[in-house]
């Protein structure tokens, strides 16, 4: 996230989650997909998991730390690990997927966007971004 000046506190690179990936994503509620290069290295990354603080019965999740190095940016790897990720959140029964993001992310904001995804006005939840995020969407499912 540094390449778009998102190093502090509150921003995904500096969440104890990055720790602990694997632990993280254990649970049958939620699941973390990870694209490989072919060289076997990591290109990709994006998990759903349930939105922390919205009520369960909304039956919310938030798409979380979708990234991908520069290389692979406009191969449509985006929009297919999206799509990949909101059919996994059907599957869980979730009726709703949430995400935050920067303004400088223009790329993923249109991939966002064309993808049904609509803007909010605030945040929902508590995801622990701390304001790192300003801009917030979600896609009814």
């Amino acid at each position: 996230m540094a390449e778009f000046g998102r190093t502090g506190t509150g921003c995904s690179c500096n969440d104890p989650e990055m720790e602990a990936l694997a632990s993280a994503y254990q649970q049958a509620d939620r699941f973390f997909l990870a694209l490989l290069g072919p060289a076997g290295n990591l290109v990709g990354t994006a998990g759903v998991a349930p939105l922390e603080g919205a009520p369960l019965e909304q039956r919310v999740c938030e798409l979380r730390k979708m990234y991908f190095t520069p290389e692979v940016r406009g191969l449509g790897l985006g929009r297919w690990l999206l799509e990949q990720c909101l059919a996994g959140a059907r599957r869980l029964g979730y009726r709703r997927v949430y995400l935050e993001t920067c303004e400088g992310m223009h790329a993923a904001i249109r991939l966002y966007q064309r993808n049904g995804f609509r803007r909010l006005d605030g945040p929902m939840g508590s995801t622990g971004h701390s304001g790192a995020c300003n801009l917030y969407f979600a896609i009814d499912l």
